[in-house]
This record gives C-alpha cells, structure tokens and sequence, in this order.
C-alpha cells in the first residue's frame, strides 16, 4: 500500500526510525542581542518557526511535531476518487506526526472559511463559506484514532490503497473531500489548517516528583496543551515517541534537567502580562533536523540563555533577577590577568530592532512588529546601526515588541569580563546566576555567569573557579514591550493586501523564435497590482507529466503580462501557479491552473547548420572578442621585452592521499617556452584514483603553440577507468592546425555514445554499434539527401533520381 510510506500507517512499519542528529553542547550559552544578530547573518540558518504553507508531497519526508499554536499546509499521503464519473476527490493530509490537542480554523485558497456545525456522515464538516461553499468537507482525526477512517474505507477502488490496518496511530491527519465541477470547482484549494499541538507533561503537575497532580511522563493521557517555551523544551529534551519509536527530541535522562531550574523558568513564561502568558511560541520540529537549531528557537522564542554542561542542561529566562552574591577583587586569585572589555566592538552595537512576528489572523503570514529604537543611542552612535530579528516562532506582536526591547536593551550594556579566576569559595556559582563585582579598578556593575570552569594552577593548588561575566541589569526588562517607532503608520487603516494575483488571462500561444521559426509558449496577464506592499510577481510552471521539474519566473516593476517560453514544448499539459513577493507580510501561492499548449508546425525543423540562432552564435563571438583582446596584450608585452634567448618555465603543483590500498593524485604543471623562432605554451591538469586493481583518471590540456608544428593549438579532456589490463577511454580534443599551408579546425570525439539532454529528455543521436556509427534520432524533419538504401544493399531509394530500385540476391 504505496500510502504507508511514510505517514500514516498504524503498525511499527510506519514507525520507522529517523536517525537523530547529534547534539551540538555549547560550553557557554550566548544570550541576547549580539546572538541573535550573529545567527541571523546570511551565512547562518534563519530561525524555525510554526508556519508551514506550502503541501508537501512525497513518502520520502521526515516526520514534524506541531508545538503551540501552528499554521501548516501538512503534506499529502495519498489521494483517491469515487461516485459516478469520479465526481468526488478525496484527499489525505498529514499535519503532525505526533498526535495534537485541536484543530482551529481552516483557510482555503488564502481565505478563513467557516464550517458546519456537525459533520455530514463520512465526509466531515462541509465548508460553509467562500468560493468552495457546500463543495469541499474536511474530517479530521487527532492522532489518536484506534481504526481507519471509515469514509476512505468505503470508497477504496482496492486493498491496494486504503484497508483496515490504515489507522495511522500517532499521526493528527485531515481527510478534505471536494465535489468535483468542470466549471467553477476543477482545482483542489490550497488548505491551511490551524493546529493546537503536542499535549506536554508538566512536572509541576505530577505528584511524584514534586508537584500537585497527576501528570505522568510515561503517560501521555495525563499530558496537557500549552505553548509555554520552557515546557516544549523540557519535553523535547526527554524525546516523543509513538509505539516505542523514539523518532523526535533528545531523549536525554530526566537526571540531566534539573527540575527546579526548570520551574523557575516555565512559571516565568506563564505570568500574565496584558492578558497573555508572557512568553508562548510555535514551532514545528522536523526530525530530520539538528537538535541545536530547535533549541535556539525556543530560546529566542523567550530571550532565554541556554545552559549546556556538566551537571545537566536548562533555559534561564530573560527576566529581571536579584544577584546572588558579591565579588570584590580580594576574591581573585593573586598572580592571574583577567581581561576586562568596557565596550562591544562597534560591529556588534545596535540602536535599532526591527522585523516580524507571525500573526494568527493573517494567515500566521510574517508581519511587523513595532521597531524598536531609542533617540538617545541614534544620537550617541550617530548613525543607524539597524538589527533585523524575525521571530517567526513567536504569535503576538506585543511579545515581539517585547523580546525586540529586550535584546536592544541589553545589546547597549556593554561591559565584559573573561578568565576572571576567584576561590574556590565561589565554587557555588553557576551560569546564569546575576553577581555583583566591586572593583576598585573597573567600578561596580552587575553581571551574568555566562560560563564558568574550576581548575587548578598546578597538581597540588586548590581548585579554583574562572568566570565569564557580561553585563547586566534589571532596567534591561523593566520597560521591555514599550514600543517607539521610528516608522509612522499607514494613513488609512483600513487597507486591503491582495493575497492573491488576479489573473485576467492563461492561455498558449505560439511565439516567434528567430529566423522564421515558431515556438510554443504560455501567455499569463494579470489585473494591475495596487496593494502598495507588493514588489513584484513570481510564477512557477511545470509539465504535468513531470512535476519535479519547476520553472520559475519572477517580474518587477508594475508589469502585468508574462510570456513562458523555457522548457515549454507542443501539444502538453502545463501546471501554472502565482504567488505575490511583497515586502514585511507572507503569501502563499495559487492553485496550479492547467493549460494545454499550441502545436508547432514540422516545417520549422530544418536539418541545417545555417540555421543556427544568433543566440547560439553570439558566445563564440564573444570569445572571439575575449582572444583577440588577450593577442594585443601579448604583443605589446612582447614588444617591450624585445628578443630574447631561449627561456622556459615550469610551474608543478601535486596534491596526494592515500591509505594502505587507496591512493588519489592531483598534477597541475604549466608551462610556458619561448625561443628565437617559436613559442609554446601549456596548461595540464591530471587526476588518478586507485583502489586495489581498479583505476579512474582524467586529464585536461590547453596548448598553443607558434613557429612549428603542425597543430597550432589544442584543447584535450581525456577521461580513463581501468580493471587490470582491461580499461575504457572518452575523449575530446580541439584543434586548430595548418594542412599544405591552410589552417584549419577539427573537432574530434572519441566516445561509444553521444548523448543530448535538455535536462528533462535524454537522447543518443550518435551511438557505435559493432564498429559502426548509427543514428538513433527518431524526428530528422526536413531531410536532404541524394541517395538512401538497406544495409545490406538490397533496397535503394535515388532520392535526386525519383527511383526506387530493388536489387536481386
């Protein structure tokens, strides 16, 4: 049952193991603005968030975990019709691989819909509202289902697709059913589902360990609902499993999570601030993906440091702390150096925090949040120093205002301290804890643990501690929220983004291609755009029969009309979609739209090497261009240097591995010789691989030489593989050469197989059977020729003659 693979399926066969991806452990935790800054720079990921929006398809997916609030398109498993004429589609949608607490609102093709008030027999509940009203039902099934769904039971075509054992136990599912309509419901709608995710155990609710309740980790049942990031971390750390496959999370021991820490952190998080927990996010995890980057997610989703070492691992919470101790410089130990830096470097400094939330009532699209700024840091720096954070894993806009303040804030606290080495009396310092240092050289400030080791000066000394402090303060978390905006808001309130292109026209088309020829082509125009967020539009096309190939296409500056014109072929099926590329907001792409393309007549294809296109000509003249230029340098360095005697150079670069039976080589030599009647110069590039009997190389040469020979210049690309005495050779060689006073060029190929591709389509025009050279091109179009007949003879056809000549034995 091709379905099975890999999402929905109620036996350990569906279950099959991810491989987890090895922790990456921080020695010391980086928190705060200059992290988020460093993280965010091009070369690094971008943070995860808890939108997915486009369908995935395809077994070969690694399995996701819905944590708080999510928006996902899911990923399709499997789909089937039936009723008379197949009228109705039934569609199977995978949304979390973990089961979830609740679904919410449903959007189709970019719209919130409503749906009825009970579901309507197998079908589910009928959609009641938008342009697929009383035409799509979707039924939904949480992850903890005992049987298979009853509606894709009946209407199976066979066992094959759809039995009794397709539970699809720990997997949340959605099953949309469509009625099919030639003229208005022809296209499955884009659907969004908006999930409440994994049931969390907490610990302060399980009686065994401490808390008030009857929570208990080895059961889920007891396991409740929330967003609280401390939470999802908690239970990340300790791994989710469905039928005993551990396929999600860390799964470190409970003894490596101290549980007070974590309290102190979870009852941060849950404190009402405005009417809402004070820090909440939604993230999707992908099993496929590296714990680290999940785990900074949820750290940035609270402005938390994340703690990493020896005695266990936990999040402190940005949040305003009382310090726990005092240091003075008589704690330090006499004779050690710690390096003391008053300031950030100025690369690292921000005076503004600026970017995106995701926001539930605009389709979890990314949307901003207020900037943060201060007049009084512009004024000191005298310049913007602006810093892009989006947290896309975060649903509300006051809490990205007020992680945004939080990391502008505490970005302008600048002081450092490293190899601060104390005695061993401050053993009982641990990262994350607030400390005030007195020094009578440095001043008094508070600071942060931000990693901490004991060691010894020497075998016998005592155990002493160094610490790495930062600067800190509670004003940092004192305002943290207050938005001041450098940007002043749109004037009127109530305008409309376009979520969607209105596309006035897709239609084929035939387009000119150059000297008399006619191409097939799709026309797409559209309405103009007047939603002042839109930069431009992109559209993606594909032939149906070959989905994997995309094409893209993107437009700018106000057009309204495209013409497609790559990897478009006659008489087709092509899928065509749009999606809006704005500024500060997230789109989702259209429903593909079908269209079928035009023929081209044969008579366009002349077997003819006039008829080459400028296009394919202009190349050469470029580099023609490109030689003719390096031919004058030459001569004015010639003329300056004058007449030499004879001189040559050679320059060898070798690069080798090898083992015990492998070896692999690398040879580069130039070389460049000059006399008083000719010049040559080379270029080699030569490599070998071995391993025991079995050889591959490939060897590359450009050469030019002026004054003798017969070859003026050659460009050579040998390729080898041998097995023992037997090997097999490929080859290219170009060359300019001079024949009874005439240069000329020749190209040779030595090759069993000459092989054309387009990237979608593969042929071999040119092949060698039993030492002859065969054609296997099966469309020559117009062809010229005197004379064709059998192999053996015996059939002629004088094509310049008007004969048909048949030859006795």
């Amino acid at each position: 049952m091709p379905f099975l693979q890999p999402a929905i399926v109620a036996a350990s066969a569906f279950l099959a193991a991810n491989p987890i991806a090895a922790l990456v452990v921080k020695s010391a935790a980086a928190f705060g603005l200059q992290y988020v800054v460093n993280s965010l720079r091009p070369d690094q990921p971008k943070p995860q968030g808890g939108t997915s929006l486009s369908l995935d398809y395809g077994a070969d997916r690694p399995r996701e975990v819905c944590f708080g609030r999510c928006m996902t398109a899911g990923q399709l498993v499997h789909s089937q019709n039936y009723d008379v004429a197949n009228k109705y589609v039934q569609r199977v949608i995978a949304v979390s691989h973990y089961p979830i607490d609740r679904y919410g609102r449903v959007a189709l093709d970019g719209e919130y819909v409503t749906l009825s008030a009970n579901e309507e027999g197998d079908k589910g509940y009928r959609v009641t509202t938008g342009e697929h009203a009383n035409y799509v039902w979707i039924k939904f099934h949480d992850g903890r289902q005992t049987v298979a769904d009853p509606g894709l039971l009946a209407h199976a075509s066979s066992d094959d697709e759809w039995d009794a054992n397709a539970v699809g136990t720990g997997v949340a599912y959605v099953v949309v059913t469509q009625l099919y309509d030639l003229e208005a419901h022809y296209q499955s709608p884009q659907c969004l589902f908006e999930v409440y995710g994994a049931r969390l155990y907490d610990w302060r609710k399980d009686s065994t360990v401490g808390g008030v309740g009857t929570h208990r980790w080895d059961n889920p049942d007891t396991h409740e609902y929330s967003a609280n990031p401390v939470m999802v971390e908690y239970n990340y750390r300790r791994g989710l499993s469905v039928l005993g496959d551990p396929f999600c999370g860390m799964h470190m021991a409970a003894s490596d999570l101290p549980i007070d820490k974590f309290t102190d952190a979870a009852n941060i998080c849950d404190e009402d601030v405005g009417g809402e927990p004070r820090f909440e996010l939604s993230l999707i995890a992908n099993s496929d993906a590296e714990h680290r980057s999940f785990i900074e997610a949820v750290a940035m989703s609270s402005g938390a440091m994340v703690v990493d070492g020896p005695d266990g691992s936990w999040p402190v919470v940005g949040t305003e702390r009382e310090t726990v101790a005092t240091l003075y410089d008589s704690d330090l130990v006499d004779g050690t150096s710690p390096i003391f830096q008053p300031r950030r470097s100025m690369a690292d400094l921000a005076n503004s925090v600026a970017g995106t939330y995701s926001e539930p009532e605009n389709l979890f699209a990314a949307t901003d949040y207020d900037p943060q700024t201060d007049a009084a840091l512009l004024a000191t720096d005298r310049r913007t120093r602006d810093a892009p954070i989006d947290f896309r894993m975060v649903n509300s806009k006051r809490q990205g205002n007020q992680l945004a303040a939080t990391f502008l804030s505490e970005n302008r606290f600048e002081k450092s301290i490293t190899g601060l080495m104390v005695r061993p009396r401050w053993r009982c310092l641990e990262v994350g804890d607030w400390i005030e240092y007195a020094s009578a050289i440095w001043g008094t400030a508070t600071y942060v643990v931000k990693a901490r080791k004991v060691i010894s000066l020497d075998k016998e000394g005592p155990r002493n501690v160094v610490l790495e402090l930062e600067q800190r303060d509670n004003a940092i978390y004192a305002t943290a929220g207050v938005a001041t905006p450098v940007l002043s808001p749109p004037a009127d309130a109530t305008t409309e983004y376009l979520s969607e292109l209105q596309i006035q026209a897709l239609e084929p088309i035939t387009a000119d291609g150059g000297n008399g020829f006619v191409v097939p082509a799709i026309f797409v125009s559209w309405a103009a755009i007047t939603d002042p967020t839109v930069k431009g539009v992109e559209i993606e096309y594909r032939l149906k029969a070959s989905p994997d190939q995309v094409f893209t296409k993107q437009l700018y500056d106000g057009k309204t009309v495209a013409y497609l014109l790559e990897g478009i072929v006659q008489q087709s099926e092509y899928e065509v979609r749009t999606r809006l590329i704005t500024t500060g907001r997230q789109t989702v792409p259209s429903a593909w739209g079908i269209v079928m393309t035009s023929t081209v007549p044969i008579e366009n294809i002349l077997v003819s090497l006039t008829n080459i296109k400028e296009e394919a000509k202009e190349p050469l003249r470029a580099l023609r261009q490109d030689y003719d230029k390096l031919i004058e340098q030459v001569q004015v360095l010639a003329a300056s240097i004058g007449a030499a005697t004879a001189e040559q150079t050679v320059r060898t670069v070798e690069l080798v591995a090898e083992s015990e039976t492998t070896k692999a080589l690398v040879i580069e030599e130039s070389s460049a010789r000059a006399d008083s009647v000719s010049a040559l110069a080379s270029d080699v590039t030569a490599v070998q691989a071995e391993v025991g009997n079995a050889t591959a190389g490939g060897l590359y040469k450009l050469e030019a030489q002026a004054g003798s020979g017969a070859v003026n210049a050659r460009f050579s690309v040998l390729v080898k593989a041998s097995i023992g005495d037997n090997y097999v050779d490929s080859g290219l060689v170009v060359e300019v050469y001079t024949d009874g006073g005439t240069q000329k060029g020749r190209v040779t190929i030595k090759a069993d197989q000459f092989v054309l591709t387009d990237g979608s389509n593969t042929g071999t025009p040119l092949v060698f059977e039993d030492g002859v050279l065969k054609s296997q091109v099966n469309d020559l179009g117009t062809v010229t020729a005197a004379l064709l007949k059998s192999p053996d003879g015996m059939v002629q056809f004088d094509v310049a003659g008007g004969a048909l000549i048949f030859r006795g034995s």
